[in-house]
């Protein structure tokens, strides 16, 4: 009777060890296959942080220069060191984006908008551009709140509640809207078009490396896996100065010297560190992000982690009493 007890145990605890294996290998098999077959959004609902944990000025004024500065690319007080914003993602959708809502969404500053609108006069209203460029690109699309940085307490309300992440669910159609649009510029500014120069002029080319450069700040989001989808962006858009590796995007930028701007996504597909570097590849300027879901994962992990280990303990601890 005796030796059947402690073989029940023995196998009690093989069967826990491998089920807690077997799950784990599962797991990893199951994530393989999904990132094989197609992309997944990582957007979810919750709250990502964002604090500046380095800011150079010295370095900054000898590498990037005096004409721009980390307020010019995040807003508020984001040259301040321990500044700090975030984003709640609060939902999303599954459109399928037409022209001009790339335009709007994607491409164009907020003071050439105005302009798109003013286009209407001469035959190149939202209806008019999307018959000329009849493309359409599935994606998914997460609405945000937004609080600029600042040194100060969050107030209440939100600075913006209209931000967007955009994830176009196929990378390949990057390069289409980008071509899409520098054929549109070159239809407005042919003179057969009736658009009188100082309106068309409001709209140029640009390039693959301008085309991400901008977007990546305007809150360009990768779908999951994100290496993949990396790859493949910078596969298709061929920029000279632009590169993948893993989950950074990175730019090599020049201002008085040559510098780096590393964007890094985390499992949302938004960035969630951003690095500045100087020629000798030294940090001038750092911003990292936290959410509330590593926290819970973490705890969750450290609580499971020691249920089993708990159990484990008990089984075997009342083994050698009974032996006893």
């Amino acid at each position: 009777m005796l030796q059947i007890r402690r073989n029940w145990k023995k196998l009690t605890i093989t069967m826990m060890l491998l089920t807690v294996l077997g799950i784990m290998f599962l797991t990893t098999i199951s994530a393989g296959l999904a990132q094989t077959t197609y992309y997944q959004p990582g957007l979810k609902k919750g709250t990502e942080l964002f604090t500046i944990e380095l800011y150079d000025g010295d370095e900054w004024l000898i590498s990037v220069g005096n004409f721009t500065n980390p307020s010019d690319w995040f807003g508020g007080d984001a040259n301040i060191t321990g500044a700090q914003s975030k984003f709640t993602t609060t939902g999303w959708s599954t459109p399928a984006l037409t022209t001009f809502e790339t335009l709007v969404y994607m491409i164009l500053s907020p003071t050439q908008i105005p302009w798109l609108f003013v286009l209407a006069d001469y035959g190149y209203n939202e209806t008019e551009i999307n018959e000329y460029f009849p493309d359409t690109y599935p994606s998914w699309y997460g609405l945000q709140s937004e609080w600029y940085f600042t040194v100060d307490t969050f107030k209440e309300q939100p600075s913006s509640t209209g931000t967007q992440a955009v994830v176009l669910t196929d990378p390949a159609d990057y390069k289409i809207i980008l071509d899409n649009y520098n054929a549109f510029v070159a239809e407005i500014q042919n003179i057969s078009s009736g658009v009188p120069p100082p309106i068309s002029g409001q709209f140029t080319n640009i390039s693959a490396d301008e085309f991400l450069w901008e977007f990546a700040f305007r809150g360009f989001t990768t779908a999951i896996p994100i290496e993949s989808y990396l790859t493949e962006l910078i596969d298709v858009l061929e920029p000279e100065n632009a590169t993948s590796v893993g989950n950074r995007l990175i730019f090599d930028r020049t201002g008085v010297t040559d510098y780096t701007v590393e964007f890094l996504y985390g499992d949302r597909g938004t960035f969630s560190n951003v690095l500045v570097k100087n020629q000798a590849d030294l940090v001038i300027y750092s911003m990292t992000s936290s959410n509330s879901d590593w926290i819970f994962y973490m705890l969750l992990s450290i609580t499971v982690v020691a249920a089993i280990g708990l159990t484990v303990f008990y089984i075997l601890r009342n083994r050698k009493i009974k032996r006893k």
